[in-house]
């Protein structure tokens, strides 16, 4: 029972920045102003706007959807994928503020670093909970 409790939990809190990613990315799809606004960005125009809605929508859609996919086929690999991406994006903040002068948005920074430690973690979790356990006999 206790074990069961647990892995729901585990899903439960896969499941929540499944859902953040999966409600940003279609964010940028359903009301970009808005979306942007809340990475705190203006909302660019022209073929730039283009590149906008489809890397950042295409991004969060897509990481919301490795996480859905990670729990359905029980991939840790696909955890440890969003986890890369977002360190990388935690390490970009870090060189534009260091390098060009932008604002260093710790609040996001923070998050991703903190959900990027879960889902390394959680890959791991998975991982080894997807490998058959070999009996020895003694």
């Amino acid at each position: 029972m206790k074990k069961k409790l647990l892995h729901v939990v585990f899903v439960i809190l896969l499941v929540l920045p499944a859902v953040f990613f999966l409600a940003v990315g279609f964010g940028w799809l359903v009301n970009p102003e808005d979306a942007a606004g809340n990475l705190m960005m203006p909302l660019l125009t022209g073929a730039a706007l283009g590149s906008q809605m489809g890397d950042i929508g295409g991004m969060f859609l897509a990481l919301g959807l490795m996480i859905l996919s990670a729990i359905v086929w029980r991939k840790g690999d696909l955890l440890l994928a969003v986890s890369l991406v977002l360190a990388c994006i935690v390490l970009y903040r870090f060189l534009a503020f260091a390098v060009h002068g932008a604002a260093l948005s710790m609040q996001m920074i923070v998050l991703e670093t903190i959900l990027s430690a879960w889902l390394a973690a959680a890959s791991r979790i998975m991982s080894r909970k997807s490998r058959p356990e070999v009996k020895t006999d003694a």
